[in-house]
């Protein structure tokens, strides 16, 4: 008999035996009370639950329950399951050329992001940003003449020896000539 592992028929009959599915698990297991459940509808690990009739068998029929891979037959111990029918029917499959059994099923999501242009752009500024921050020195330089009193006022955020000499180059080169030093004084020189 031909088993579809992803739309089994009703009914199959082999010889004088009568198989009818009462149960298809296409990715079995067995819950927490141990009864069989199936865990997607993916054929990863396929079994089949049939009533069986015909010669030396009950009149009602004997549940048979089958599962297409050795590897699952041993793991889930088949020949133990059925019991004495498992003696009498023997049901393999003659051959694995046929067969489909999803092994693994994957989906690949593609969708294109237009908002990755912006995404650059705001990049490439903060990066300009950063760099300008780091490596540059910031510098702000007040003068304020107050009824002929010069007053001079003067922040950095790196490098103040350096602003306060460069302050003292400007000034005297205006015609006030001050030590460097005397900048940093809060006070009026001499």
């Amino acid at each position: 008999m031909d088993l579809s592992t992803y739309n089994p028929q009703a009914n199959y009959t082999v010889g004088p035996y009568r198989f009818t599915l009462k149960s298809y698990f296409p990715d079995f297991a067995l819950d927490e009370q141990g009864k069989p459940k199936t865990e997607s509808n993916d054929p990863k690990k396929p079994a089949y639950i049939f009533s069986v009739t015909g010669p030396d068998l009950a009149s009602g029929g004997d549940i048979y329950m089958y599962f297409p891979r050795e590897i699952d037959k041993l793991a889930f111990r088949q020949d133990e399951i059925n019991g004495e029918l498992a003696k009498k029917l023997d049901i393999s499959a003659s051959s694995m050329n046929d067969v489909e059994i999803a092994n693994y099923t994957s989906y690949l999501n593609i969708r294109k992001d237009l908002a990755v242009p912006y995404i650059w752009v705001g990049a490439i500024i903060s990066i300009i940003g950063l760099s300008m921050g780091f490596y540059w020195n910031h510098r702000r330089i007040w003068l304020r003449i107050d009824n002929g009193i010069l007053t001079l006022g003067a922040h950095t955020n790196k490098n103040w020896f350096g602003l306060r000499k460069e302050t003292a180059y400007l000034l005297d080169h205006t015609g006030i000539p001050i030590d460097p030093k005397l900048l940093e004084r809060r006070d009026q020189p001499s």
